[in-house]
């Protein structure tokens, strides 16, 4: 029975420009809607690194997910992601995994092209889906180097063609996930996955999207 709740992309305050709920709001927010695991995707990359400091971006980045890691105080499993925008265009792309030790390793992988940075992450046992693929300003590219897509995107304040995105991933039989794409407090708790068992660590969350062993919360 599929019955604990994850949500795979989310952002926050302290680490998103464009987050407007501090991420302790956003793990009660979560906590309050039964999710039994929340994934923070805070923004990193070529539109989002503001100096030539490597060490105080990566530490930018992961002052949101400290925050909720430390706001959940064992009522919600707390795991890190990361959406990644590369230079070559405005493309964004969801990414799950070992994020810190891979940023530390890879400052600077955003300069990379998709086929080279997916081959980078894959390396480094990462996995990749692209987020909200169809929306506006984004430019259709190759999905072969990627392992999903995000096929539905519940942020309300854009139009992200979900239907497409569906009918994408089934056309280059890709794997499917959704996400509530929270910025702002309505946008929060409204999508994710399913599964069976809860899952509590970057390892159970590979696993579980690999094997696709879950169902897509769609409203």
């Amino acid at each position: 029975m599929f019955k604990y709740k994850t949500e795979l992309h989310c952002h926050t305050l302290q680490t998103s420009r464009c987050g407007k709920v501090a991420a302790e709001d956003v793990v009660k927010a979560y906590i309050d809607a039964h999710y039994s695991t929340l994934v923070i995707t805070d923004h990193y990359g070529a539109k989002h690194i503001t100096t030539e400091d490597s060490e105080y971006e990566i530490q930018h980045f992961l002052e949101g997910y400290r925050a909720a890691k430390n706001a959940a105080k064992g009522k919600i499993n707390i795991i890190l992601g990361m959406e990644i925008n590369l230079t070559q265009n405005a493309n964004d792309y969801l990414v799950y995994g070992d994020i810190e030790s891979f940023l530390i390793k890879n400052p600077e992988m955003y300069k990379l092209s998709l086929p080279e940075f997916c081959d980078l992450a894959h390396n480094s046992g990462l996995i990749i889906y692209q987020a909200h693929p169809f929306r506006n300003n984004i430019t259709v590219t190759d999905p072969s180097p990627l392992d999903g897509i995000e096929v539905f995107n519940a942020h309300p304040r854009h139009d992200s063609r979900n239907d497409i995105a569906l009918l994408w991933a089934k056309h280059f039989n890709k794997k499917m996930i959704s996400g509530s794409d929270a910025h702002q407090t309505p946008d929060l708790t409204r999508s994710g996955i399913l599964t069976e068992n809860q899952i509590t660590n970057e390892k159970e969350l590979l696993s579980v999207l690999n094997e696709e062993k879950y169902e897509l919360i769609i409203i």
